[in-house]
Parts: C-alpha cells; sequence; structure tokens
C-alpha cells in the first residue's frame, strides 16, 4: 500500500478566489511509487509545480519521475480530449486551478504569447515564483500555503480590460441555451472574425471549442455532483444535446468512452471538481 497525501483547498482572499477556485496539494512518499490514472477536458487553466520531478509528455500522456534538485513548471489548457498521467516515485506537486480569463489577469502578454499547446513549461514569473512555492513546499501548515499563494497573486493582479471576450465567456458560462456562435458574435458586437482571433489570442481555442467543453463539462459535473441517480437522456437535454446520440457521441470524442462507463470508473479528488478515472494500482489513502 502506498502512502500519498492530496489536499484541495480554497483561495482565502475573495478576488483571488473569483480567478482561482482551488489549489491543490498532492504529495507521495515511496520510492518505488506507481500510479496511472485518467484526467478529463475542461475550460479551466492548470499550472502545475513539481518538486524533484522531471516530467516528459506527448500527445496522449504525460509522464513524472523523481529527479531530485529538478523543479518543473507546466501549464495545461486540456479542453480537446481525455490525457493520461503516470506518476513514478517521490512526488511533490502543487496545482493551482484558474478560471477561463483568470491566468489573463495576473500576465501583461496576450495567453498565446506564452503557448498555445495543450501542454508547455511554463517560466513566465520566474525566480520569484519558484521561490513562492518553495517556500509552500517546506511547510506543512495548509492556511500558510493559502496565505503565501494568494499574496503572490495578488501582487501580480492586473485587471484584465478586453470586455468582448469576457463579455463572451460569460454569456458561454451562463446561458441555459445553446448559443450559436453567430449569436454570440451578435451579443459581443463583434463579427466571428474577430471573435475567433480574440479566443485565439486569450484562450489558445476557437469559440466552438470552448462552448463544447463547457457543454461536456457541466454535463460531466452534473452527473458526479447530483446525489439522486440521474437518467443519461435527462443530462443530454439539461445541457442542450440535440438527443442521447450526440450526448454519447460527445463524450466518445472528448474520453474515448460512453458516458455510461465512464461514470463508474470516475473517482472524485478533494473538495472541488476534479474527477480522475484511476487505473490498477488503485488509489490507496486520500486524506484530505
Amino acid at each position: 500500500m502506498f502512502n500519498e497525501n492530496f489536499i484541495s483547498v480554497s483561495p482565502k482572499n475573495e478576488l483571488i478566489k473569483k480567478l482561482i477556485p482551488y489549489y491543490y496539494f498532492y504529495k507521495t512518499f515511496d520510492s518505488d511509487f506507481y500510479k496511472q490514472f485518467n484526467y478529463y477536458p475542461h475550460y479551466r487553466l492548470g499550472l502545475t509545480v513539481h518538486k524533484n520531478s522531471q516530467v516528459t509528455w506527448d500527445s496522449k500522456s504525460r509522464i513524472t519521475t523523481h529527479k531530485k534538485g529538478q523543479t518543473t513548471i507546466l501549464l495545461t489548457k486540456n479542453i480537446k480530449k481525455r490525457r493520461v498521467a503516470k506518476d513514478y516515485g517521490i512526488i511533490d506537486k502543487i496545482c493551482i486551478a484558474f478560471e477561463p480569463l483568470g491566468l489573463n489577469c495576473f500576465i501583461d502578454v496576450p495567453l498565446n504569447a506564452i503557448s498555445t499547446e495543450t501542454l508547455s513549461y511554463f517560466d513566465y514569473f520566474g525566480e520569484e515564483f519558484l521561490a513562492v512555492c518553495e517556500s509552500v513546499f517546506n511547510t506543512s501548515d495548509v492556511s500558510q500555503k493559502i496565505e503565501v499563494l494568494d499574496s503572490f497573486f495578488i501582487s501580480k493582479y492586473s485587471k484584465f480590460s478586453e470586455n468582448r471576450i469576457i463579455k463572451a465567456v460569460e454569456l458561454l458560462l451562463k446561458t441555459s441555451e445553446s448559443l450559436t456562435i453567430q449569436t454570440l458574435s451578435d451579443l459581443v458586437g463583434v463579427n466571428r472574425k474577430t471573435l475567433n482571433r480574440l479566443f485565439q489570442k486569450h484562450l489558445c481555442c476557437s469559440p466552438k471549442t470552448f462552448r463544447q467543453s463547457i457543454k461536456f463539462r457541466k454535463a460531466f459535473n452534473q452527473y458526479q455532483e447530483t446525489d439522486s441517480f440521474q437518467n443519461l437522456t435527462h443530462i443530454a437535454y439539461d445541457n442542450n444535446y440535440y438527443d442521447q446520440s450526440e450526448f454519447i457521441n460527445h463524450f466518445k470524442k472528448l474520453t474515448g468512452q460512453p458516458p455510461k462507463s465512464l461514470f463508474s470508473s470516475i473517482e472524485k479528488m478533494g473538495s472541488f471538481d476534479i474527477y480522475w478515472t484511476i487505473n490498477e494500482p488503485r488509489l490507496s489513502q486520500i486524506t484530505n
């Protein structure tokens, strides 16, 4: 049995909480540790700091191995498909989850100037951020971890002022209707070409891809977070799928599985909408 520790927490600062819904801290303690899990598309971005780790990846998977003295920071924009993660040895990592356009409030360049890839190295904050993360790694006090991260992001905050894409994202997240891209363009007050350019510049994806990611994630979370069993047809219609067939095909395209088999394999990690499929060997101990 491997010893692991997974803690997910919300920022304390109210401004930061609107942009960063949660941090999580994950640590393993055994040199022969191994775990493989699947994680799924999300419209949020993740910034993950791996201490004493080397991280490699390809188009389908990410592999983390213990390497003393090396800190690796990765930016993840995973809105298109399921990915596989493999962790080996002693792992110690911090993950910062950003709401759409959340990271944009802490950088002074467009997101696509930093990276357009699903996974990429991230060194934008430089040595200052490495020092902050080292402080977080070196304390076991969760409240102190939160305070250190909150303070750093407060110091980097700069209001993101591209109101056209802010409005577009808000409409896509809040509307109960399935907006066409043309309708979205009209509501924002720009043509479709300009709207697409704004999304590519600040979110590194098209409006259509972003909309589909929201649609998938809302349906995914609805099933996981509702106490009573829900008919898949009801979930499909609640989330503006034309019918159950479209719902099933969309899930298969993004995850490689139909909804029914996917939902039966999911494990919730921590207190937020973090859902993984743990492959053998199964997760042995979670501490929240």
